[in-house]
């Protein structure tokens, strides 16, 4: 009776603990996870006391994420020690709880356990942990089959391995995360990880691959109506294009960059934007490489020209109809085909159906009813028909005598009665002997065969049918 008492007293702290973490009432949250962790011990209760101690590193560990957030600043490894100190009294509660949890073997809570330190490790700058704990709960993602946990796991070693500075693994892990993302169909995160993708190229100085990116998540982003996103995007594709001397692209998305954050009222974002399109222009005017004086006239037009709620639309439709092309990179090369091979797949999986009329009202109506019964029996026949195979018409023939016609069809005719006449012959069968019986007299046994003979000899004529000549 005590224990289940204790028990009960595990989960009613537990409870509280999370409640005051989500009301960021921090320390009335470490006082509920501590007596929780108390209870557990004096119980000897291995798996509560786990929870127990994750619960108290989520305390510091959210509390360090919400004072991170209060920050003009937020790039991880860079952080005050306001921020750090409960991130990292965070990380002991947390390797507390996973060394438990491999003791007594449990997969969930080691797994929660690692993706947590990780998180923890990036926002302190500790790459080389962080790494450590993920790729661990990857192998733990595998191992399981779990494609939601692989997928979201890849994601967050891309982007330590983005912080830590090496790209190539970065987009190795990014490119992972697209294709189970594309697989599951989740679409925001294909466009965060196009996004970080598009980032990455640009840090390497491979500019084409950038845009390509960049095109992806603007794609993604307008099919999400995310204008956030398509902030992010247009600001990003400009700098690209920028660094591909093709500042005409690079005016072209920073207007639109600049219509956007006004719309979305962004102050910072319509300061950013303003400078980036005057920067622009001064470039376009100092530079013309090719037919100096149309090249002026085009960038002058630029200048004056705003951009338009018309042309942001535009655009828009013509990143959805942009063919990506194939990159010399083997492992983009991959990617850009199993991405057209998506987007194609269920196009081609798509049957056209014959035009008919609207049914109108609904089908608890007896005239909808019919329709819907019309509209079948269409397109019923219009199977029949396609089925159908068309005769060669051959040429008629010209100065046949009526004679010569009479003639063959006479022909024709006793050669088909005779085919006829073998074969009622060959269905005819010889009657069997008639069974000696003392009780019935010769003379009506004979007499009844006689009768079946006549009865069947009527049928056959019956069948018959006279020849007729076919009139000319």
């Amino acid at each position: 009776m005590a224990e289940r008492d204790t028990l009960t007293e595990i989960r009613s702290h537990a409870n509280m603990a999370e409640t005051h973490r989500v009301l960021h009432r921090w320390e009335n949250s470490c006082r509920h996870s501590l007596e929780h962790i108390r209870l557990s011990r004096q119980l000897n209760d291995k798996f509560e006391e786990c929870k127990a101690l994750h619960s108290l590193g989520a305390v510091y560990h959210s509390r360090g994420k919400t004072e991170s957030l209060s920050l003009r600043e937020t790039v991880p490894g860079c952080y005050p020690p306001l921020v750090t100190d409960p991130l990292t009294e965070s990380t002991i509660h947390y390797q507390d709880s996973i060394n438990i949890s491999r003791e007594i073997q449990n997969n969930q809570l080691l797994a929660r356990g690692l993706v947590d330190l990780g998180s923890v490790y990036y926002m302190l700058g500790r790459c080389v942990e962080g790494v450590m704990c993920l790729q661990e709960r990857l192998d733990i993602a595998i191992q399981e089959c779990d494609i939601l946990a692989q997928q979201q796991t890849h994601g967050n070693l891309g982007n330590t391995y983005t912080l830590s500075g090496d790209m190539e693994r970065a987009l190795d892990h990014y490119k992972h995360t697209l294709l189970l993302s594309i697989e599951l169909q989740d679409w925001t995160l294909e466009a965060r990880c196009s996004y970080s993708m598009g980032l990455c190229y640009y840090m390497i100085k491979q500019y084409d691959l950038s845009v390509d990116s960049l095109l992806k998540y603007l794609r993604t982003s307008t099919r999400l109506k995310d204008k956030a996103g398509c902030l992010r995007a247009c600001w990003s594709l400009s700098q690209s294009y920028s660094s591909l001397s093709k500042h005409r692209e690079a005016l072209r998305y920073a207007k639109i960059h600049l219509s956007i954050a006004t719309e979305l009222n962004h102050l910072t974002a319509v300061e950013v934007a303003q400078h980036n399109v005057s920067a622009i222009q001064r470039h376009n005017l100092r530079h013309k490489d090719i037919d100096p004086e149309r090249e002026a006239m085009l960038v002058l037009e630029d200048c004056i020209t705003p951009v338009s709620p018309g042309d942001i639309k535009d655009i828009l439709i013509d990143m959805n109809r942009k063919v990506i092309e194939e990159t010399p990179d083997r492992l983009d090369h991959l990617l850009v085909e199993r991405l057209m091979y998506s987007q194609n797949r269920l196009e081609d999986q798509r049957c056209p159906m014959p035009p008919s009329k609207p049914l109108r009202g609904t089908l608890h109506t007896s005239k909808s009813v019919d329709d819907l019964v019309m509209l079948i029996a269409d397109t019923q026949t219009d199977r029949i028909e396609e089925q159908r195979a068309p005769l060669i018409h051959k040429k008629k023939l010209k100065h046949v005598s009526f004679d010569l016609v009479l003639d063959d069809v006479t022909g024709i005719v006793s050669f088909l009665d005779r085919c006829h006449d073998h074969t009622i012959e060959d269905q005819r069968s010889t009657l069997p002997l008639a069974p000696k019986n003392r009780y019935q007299k010769p003379e009506e046994t004979e007499d009844f065969y006689n009768l079946i003979m006549q009865a069947q000899s009527h049928r056959i004529d019956d069948q018959r049918t006279s020849a007729q000549v076919p009139l000319l």
